[in-house]
């Protein structure tokens, strides 16, 4: 593949689709890439926030409650969509010329990540738990579970694979 775009509108265009690329290098010039990232991200935030708040019938008391835990887990969740969005860009890096020991490790990147993503998942699952009801709790995660495939999803589908040797 030629690196006719940038490493980091490549990857956005993996995470976020085609048009969040097309914004992030409208914006990169004004802002800077880091600062039309930021925009972006946000944006994407609210849209989930949006989504959850939709799907989480919630009355004020519990609502409250439910915020503040979520709040915490956004801001662990990020960190690690931070490094799925490292991996995503190393791969894009190395795609012309990707080794077999490179390949290996962003195949372990990526399986970091997952576990990563799953042991936070769990850990607030237990918090909104106890906070609130285990029922509640499992529809946080049975939100997050959609929310999750159907980024990954699009992240595999617009990933191109690696040549065949």
């Amino acid at each position: 593949m030629k690196k006719q775009i940038t490493t980091l509108t490549f990857a956005f265009a993996l995470v976020f689709g085609a048009a969040c690329a097309e914004a992030v290098d409208a914006a990169a010039p004004a802002g800077g890439e880091q600062d039309a990232i930021s925009l972006l991200r946000a944006e994407l935030r609210m849209d989930k926030r949006a989504f959850v708040k939709a799907s989480m019938p919630l009355n004020d008391d519990e609502a409250k409650k439910f915020w503040t835990i979520y709040n915490q887990y956004e801001a662990d969740l990020m960190k690690v969509n931070d490094r799925k969005l490292k991996v995503i860009e190393d791969y894009a890096d190395n795609y012309d010329d990707l080794s077999e020991d490179k390949a290996a490790e962003l195949v372990q990147d990526m399986f970091d990540v997952r576990e990563s993503r799953s042991k936070i998942v769990k850990n607030y699952y237990k918090k909104v738990a106890k906070a609130l009801s285990n029922k509640i709790a499992m529809r946080f995660v049975q939100i997050e579970s959609v929310w999750i495939a159907a980024a990954d999803l699009k992240i595999s589908s617009a990933m191109p694979l690696i040549p065949k040797q």
